[in-house]
Formats: structure tokens, sequence, C-alpha cells
């Protein structure tokens, strides 16, 4: 299944405020990830 699929999904089961939060907790957790890989290649 699709990212995006399961995204509206969730949209669907639990309503726009929670799904917005999800996106932006995703959001916050992929932006970590990536300045983690930024600071092991210092």
């Amino acid at each position: 299944m699709e990212a995006w699929q399961l995204f509206v999904s969730f949209v669907e089961n639990q309503g726009a405020v929670t799904a917005i939060v999800f996106a932006l907790l995703y959001y916050m957790h992929l932006e970590a990830k990536k300045n983690a890989v930024i600071m092991q290649g210092m």
C-alpha cells in the first residue's frame, strides 16, 4: 500500500486535525533523519 493511500484512509478514519498533526510529526521525523545523516557525514 502506498503512503498516500495510508494517509487518505487515516484521514477518513481519524479526521483532518489528527491527520495534520500526524503529517507534521512525520515531517519532523524525516527532517531529523536527514539532519542525522548530514551530521554523520561531517
